[in-house]
């Protein structure tokens, strides 16, 4: 039974690293920097747990201080730790040369974080009751992994961004709309269902179709986040397969990391948008 539900916990964050890997279509990251980022994140529960016994002072009573506990302690603190992970494991490493690797990166260390977690809630569960445990289990397999996976492409999509912008003061700007965006969708949803937990009838109604509503546009958001991510990869380039003769001219072009135009692969400068090309 505890091999089961230790599975039951895990299952969806293999789901979630697979699908955000699959969609790196043009140059894979190692699976070595990958195993990296995803096994050093689980360290990053032990600051976010320290900051958040210490911020939070008590059992919030009451929406409003459910709110600020969602926003300004949880959600803070767990973002925060999970950006320092990418910052440190990823950003500086030499696998780091698209935008969609400041995803890829991004989700990792915040699944390693969520791996951790859902274990930690699945087993407490089922400490309580074994069928508890797996209700637990799939709940959080549908809203809580996912969401964590989500927040990490909206965070990664603007470090991707952030890492191929040479202007410092718009790369800084970049980096804390990440982090903040990441923030803002995880305390509305922590907010939700902590709220789901102290109050009935139709307000409990409302909260839980909030929880619901909040993953669904978190969907939305972040499979845009991708596709535009992919849109600017300079490895990017037709499949021979369907089109021998495109694929071949292709090879001759490469597209911006910044603004994905398409150029002649000798441009050391984007004709336009000016972004010059790392050497």
């Amino acid at each position: 039974m505890t091999w089961l539900l230790l599975l039951a916990a895990v299952a969806p964050v293999a789901f979630m690293l697979h699908y955000v890997y699959t969609r790196d279509r043009y140059e894979k990251e190692p699976i070595g920097r990958i195993a990296v980022v995803f096994f050093a994140s689980f360290l990053t529960v032990i600051p976010a747990a320290i900051a958040e016994s210490l911020l939070m002072g008590g059992e919030p009573v009451g929406l409003l201080a459910i709110a600020v506990t969602c926003f300004l302690v949880i959600a803070l603190s767990e973002e925060f730790f999970k950006y320092l992970a990418v910052k440190w494991l990823a950003v500086r490493h030499p696998s780091f040369n698209e935008v969609y690797d400041g995803i890829l990166y991004a989700v990792v260390a915040s699944l390693g974080f969520a791996c951790v977690e859902n274990i930690l809630y699945v087993f407490m569960s089922a400490a309580e009751s074994t069928g508890e445990g797996f209700v637990v289990a799939v709940l959080r397999a549908f809203l809580a992994v996912p969401g964590h996976a989500l927040w990490g492409v909206m965070m990664g999509y603007y470090i991707g961004l952030a890492k191929f912008e040479p202007d410092k003061g718009k790369k800084r700007g970049l980096v804390l709309r990440g982090v903040v965006t990441a923030i803002f969708w995880h305390g509305l949803y922590d907010f939700f269902a902590f709220g789901a937990e102290a109050t009935e009838g139709w307000l409990l109604g409302f909260m839980g179709l909030g929880v619901v509503a909040v993953i669904i546009v978190n969907w939305v958001i972040a499979n845009r986040m991708i596709k535009d991510a992919q849109r600017r990869s300079s490895y990017r380039q037709r499949l021979p397969l369907v089109d021998p003769v495109i694929t071949a001219a292709e090879r001759n072009y490469k597209y911006c990391h910044k603004c994905g135009f398409r150029q002649p692969r000798e441009n050391s400068k984007c004709t336009s948008c000016g972004y010059e090309f790392p050497r």
